[in-house]
């Protein structure tokens, strides 16, 4: 069982994420970031990743939702 993460967790993290990756731009991309700065990236934007995929959820639109229909396959 993932560990749940609040709502302050996330945007500490988001806001953390979005700071290394303004500094990767600075200093011209994600190779020229610190052994401690990408371990630092990695686990912000995992977090975030989680949260997102538990709170934004943004369902197919109708088109597609209808493809498998249309040929035939059951969902």
């Amino acid at each position: 069982m993932k560990k749940s993460i609040s709502k302050k967790q996330f945007e500490i993290a988001k806001k953390k994420m979005n700071d290394l990756l303004a500094v990767a731009a600075k200093k011209g991309g994600f190779v020229h970031l610190t052994k401690k700065e990408n371990i630092q990236l990695d686990k912000y934007t995992k977090i975030v990743h989680a949260y997102e995929e538990l709170h934004f959820i943004i369902p197919l639109p109708k088109a597609l939702q209808e493809i498998p229909n249309s040929l035939g396959n059951p969902q």
